[in-house]
């Protein structure tokens, strides 16, 4: 168990290195929180576990932050990847996002109104088009000149399958489309939307997506039962898009375990039962 946790481990190095990483996990809490101690940056009065933390997370990725039908023509604050935006949608329904943080006094844009097209701020009515630049300042009159340098951080987004996703890395003519299933909408299937919050480091969840072996244990009553503790291979396949497992879990009654040409075999036969596409988005099959 040990050496195969250790496997597990090492490739997930394998993979953070493809994409210009390290593995760092909770230990990115004591680094950050050592780093602020050393320059004399923590109040002795505050608990350490209550300063934020620079959420890591890979770059020059699409990352799906909300669903659409949560976005109207009211600005939106939310906190993902570790910092504040804001989310607002202009009169042709196209949505933008900006940091939350107003430039001028730090204002939660959040709290401000759209208005032609605009987003204004709700301490001194300064207004942001959709790529950050202040188009009025009310102080300075109609005829006053607005800082060039004044403007508020953008970031490119799209909509697709019902989210609405940010791309989180240096700004290109040209971006892939977000990662995601097409099989997701194909006639006769249905989806919904659920949130679970997990307390653990973001790589420990995909991890956990994709451990065949924990199923008959930690979910034997639902879709673990059956008693399928026995763990055929897993086949496995990664590549620079993502990582795809199948598993083959059965009654442990003794029979000798399939070779790893014969577990190829049947993956050729059938799409894999879990499919992981970097950065973040994962589809389980279940069968109950």
């Amino acid at each position: 168990m040990v050496l195969q946790r250790s496997k597990v481990k090492d490739d997930e190095e394998r993979s953070l290195a493809a994409l210009g990483m390290t593995r760092r996990g909770a230990r990115d809490d004591a680094l950050f929180l050592s780093s602020r101690a050393q320059r004399g940056t923590l109040h002795p009065d505050r608990p350490i576990w209550s300063y934020p933390v620079q959420m890591r997370v890979p770059l020059d990725h699409w990352y799906p932050l909300l669903e659409s039908r949560e976005l109207g023509r009211r600005p939106l604050g939310l906190e993902r990847l570790g910092r504040r935006f804001v989310f607002w949608r202009t009169a042709d329904g196209r949505a933008h996002a900006h940091d939350e943080r107003c430039p001028h006094l730090g204002a939660a844009l959040s709290g401000g109104t759209v208005c032609d097209d605009r987003l204004v701020c709700p301490f001194h009515g300064f207004a942001f088009d959709s790529g950050g630049a202040c188009r009025v300042l009310p102080a300075s009159g109609r005829d006053g000149t607005i800082p060039q340098g004044l403007a508020v951080t953008s970031y490119p987004v799209c909509e697709r399958h019902g989210f609405v996703w940010l791309w989180w890395g240096a700004r290109r003519e040209t971006v892939p489309e977000p990662p995601y299933f097409p099989e997701f909408d194909d006639a006769g299937w249905r989806s919904t939307t659920s949130r679970v919050d997990w307390p653990v480091h973001y790589t420990r969840a995909i991890e956990n997506q994709l451990d065949v072996a924990h199923l008959a244990i930690v979910h034997r009553t639902t879709i673990g039962r059956g008693g399928q503790t026995r763990v055929h291979g897993p086949h496995v396949e990664a590549d620079a898009t993502g990582i795809k497992v199948w598993t083959t879990n059965t009654r442990d009654d003794g029979t000798p375990a399939p070779s790893r040409e014969a577990l190829a075999a049947e993956a050729a036969k059938r799409p894999p039962t879990l499919h992981f596409l970097f950065p973040d988005d994962t589809s389980v099959e279940i069968s109950i």
